[in-house]
């Protein structure tokens, strides 16, 4: 079925600017939908670095938690942004979803 999604991108994709199209065509091929209700934590500060994630709609938002509780922001993410990227092994932050989010 993938090979399927993957030429037919392929036939009609040649619109589209080749970056619109690299995106389409990862997504059909890499991209598994998850969905993520209004608080919950997606990854925690500290654990391994699993996926790569996408936001197909929703807004989320990376978390630092400070030794004496104050919270510094790392970043909102919102559709078509790609958050979940490291240097290391395991994640400098905390990212939860802000809204329902996919």
């Amino acid at each position: 079925m993938r090979k399927q999604a993957v030429e037919r991108i392929e036939r009609s994709g040649s619109g589209l600017d080749p970056r619109a199209r690299w995106g389409a065509l990862a997504r059909a091929v890499l991209g598994v939908p998850m969905s993520f209700a209004a608080g919950v934590e997606i990854y925690g500060d500290g654990e391994p670095v699993e996926y790569v994630y996408e936001v197909l709609h929703g807004a989320v938002r990376t978390v630092k938690v400070l030794s004496d509780g104050r919270r510094t922001i790392g970043g909102f993410y919102f559709a078509g942004d790609v958050f979940g990227i490291e240097d290391g092994r395991d994640h400098s932050f905390s990212a939860d979803a802000v809204v329902d989010t996919k």
